[in-house]
């Protein structure tokens, strides 16, 4: 009712803006796509806004669980990294280090470690194989470590896990799914594992996972606006979500049993841009699991569960077009028989995130004939105007607002003090004003592309900073580069009044290729986190897990 709420008032706040300055017809088509982007910014919103009188409230880590209780672990338990084409040093120094945080507690020898490599690239694999060996030799408890490479990896990540689930995990009741660039701390994963087994209809847990050690300036500044985002967000959706919270793949328990019982996935049918691996598989795996009677749970806080970024504009994008093809696909599961109504939503709504990029790109591009064709004498309400942008920008911004509100009643100084806390609250803002735009504008470039019959290929995702050109930028970015400087000059041309109007949508993609290299660059993303820039809480109080990561990977570099 929130939603709905703020979306009509919006919506019908638009329309009167727009009856007086056009044609009806494109008004309509343009509330229609504003109200599509509405819809997902009033959920953000709503859910921050209760996740910060919750967090403000004091509520619990697993809110709507029974505590863990004093019960020893029943049990072994599965720790299983998936990875494919990934580099072999950093993806298994994170595995040692999440091994030798468990082994540094009471309840470690009741886990084992498993790198389960979906490798298609020969060095890579005897890379994976020789320092995995390597690690067995040198460790206590090596026969609790495991590599296993599939001769045939069909059915991408989800194939993978479930291959290895169905072969060798019956001796355990639960797995902790690990991506490439996964990690945790020993205390986020026993306290996964023992809310686990004190919720027994618990089928899958996931816990909040953060980005950690940004490879560069881009990411430094995205992780920081996203993590505090996230704060509230994930509050506030983890309480009234309940029973069917989110799934995210990766830095979760799954009950052995029942994953095995009901979440197995076949390709689906059709080309392979439409059909295929999914390649979102975590969200069937959790509506089946949910279909079945078991619950999906988050947990509300952060807690050491941590995960990697991508470097570079370039790659953010590319990694959102994976999800966004993911996700569309993922819509054909909708009439499945028995799925609950949280569960549909939970298909709709991550499609949703994304579709709401053409959406505000159809809006803009309305906005823009209207603006060039509308006569000369129309009068247009300016304030009314100016007060909707801001209304909307602010309830845009509000979940990273009372993430910073949150951050500071827990301490500044977790992020290097309330200066540094309020410039890269700044340097976020600026950061997303410009990034939003491209990513609409590639999102919607994407599904023409789609649409026309193309199949896109999706390469191992790079981890590590690099340096970007200008020239590869370029070859990444001009679409929605020359979108943005050919509307520009439109506007400069035909009607330079309106020039700001639409400045704020339309200056990231004219600065697309220049603000993505400028942000990969190597030296600069050193300089920010010597500067503290944007820090983050594992920054200024480093934990011991991170340490161990940085020394592991830099002793199997060099023996690499």
């Amino acid at each position: 009712m929130l939603v709905a709420a703020t979306v009509a008032g919006l919506t019908t706040w638009l329309a009167l803006l727009l009856a007086p300055v056009g044609s009806r017809a494109v008004a309509a088509l343009m509330v229609a796509a504003f109200a599509v982007k509405a819809a997902w910014v009033a959920i953000n919103f709503w859910s921050a806004a209760i996740g910060l009188v919750l967090l403000r409230r004091g509520v619990g880590v697993a809110p709507g669980l029974a505590p863990p209780d004093a019960r020893p672990i029943e049990g072994r338990v599965a720790i299983a990294m998936t990875a494919r084409d990934e580099a072999p040093a950093p993806t298994i120094a994170r595995l040692r280090a999440v091994k030798a945080s468990l082994d540094a507690s009471p309840d470690g020898a009741l886990f084992d470690y498993f790198l389960l490599s979906d490798a298609t690239r020969r060095e890579i694999a005897a890379a994976e194989e020789r320092l995995v060996e390597a690690w067995r030799g040198e460790t206590s408890g090596s026969g609790r470590v495991f590599y296993r490479r599939r001769a045939l990896n069909h059915g991408g990540q989800h194939g993978n896990l479930y291959d290895f689930a169905e072969r060798f995990a019956a001796p355990y009741a639960i797995l902790i799914a690990l991506d490439a660039d996964s990690l945790m701390s020993a205390a986020a994963i026993l306290a996964l594992v023992r809310l686990m087994q004190a919720n027994p209809r618990v089928g899958i847990l996931q816990s909040v996972d953060a980005a950690i050690l940004p490879p560069s300036l881009f990411a430094r500044v995205f992780e920081f606006g996203h993590r505090h985002a996230m704060r509230c967000s994930a509050a506030g959706s983890a309480w009234w979500q309940g029973p069917r919270g989110q799934y995210r793949g990766h830095n979760a328990a799954i009950r052995v049993g029942p994953y095995l019982k009901h979440c197995r996935l076949v390709d689906l049918a059709g080309e392979r841009r439409f059909g295929g691996v999914g390649l979102c598989h975590d969200q069937i795996e959790s509506a089946l699991m949910r279909r079945a009677g078991w619950e999906i749970r988050e947990l509300s806080r952060e807690n050491g569960s941590w995960e990697g970024a991508p470097p570079t504009l370039p790659d953010f994008l590319d990694r959102y077009r994976r999800w966004f093809q993911g996700d569309l696909n993922n819509l054909r599961f909708l009439g499945l028989a028995g799925l609950t109504a949280m569960d549909r939503y939970h298909l709709i709504a991550v499609a949703h995130r994304f579709l709401a990029w053409p959406a505000m790109v159809m809006f803009a591009a309305l906005a823009l004939v209207m603006t060039l064709t509308a006569p000369a004498p129309t009068a247009f309400p300016t304030r009314s105007a100016a007060a909707f942008i801001a209304a909307f920008a602010a309830i845009y911004f509000a979940p990273r607002v009372l993430g910073y509100v949150d951050s500071a009643f827990e301490g500044a100084k977790r992020c290097g003090g309330a200066a540094r806390l309020i410039v890269g609250g700044a340097l976020d803002a600026l950061l997303t004003l410009l990034f939003t735009p491209v990513a609409m504008l590639a999102g919607t470039t994407f599904v023409v592309a789609l649409a026309a019959g193309r199949r896109p290929q999706w390469d191992a995702q790079p981890r590590a900073s690099y340096r970007l050109t200008w020239r590869a930028a370029a070859r990444r970015l001009w679409r929605e580069s020359a979108i943005g400087w050919a509307a520009l000059a439109a506007l400069a041309l035909a009607k330079p009044s309106a020039l700001p109007w639409f400045a704020p949508f339309l200056a990231g993609p004219a600065l697309a290729i220049p603000l993505a290299a400028i942000t990969a660059s190597p030296r600069l993303g050193r300089l920010a986190a010597r500067w503290k820039v944007c820090a983050l809480p594992e920054e200024i109080d480093v934990p011991a897990e991170i340490g161990a990561t940085i020394a592991f990977e830099a002793a199997l570099s060099r023996d690499a």
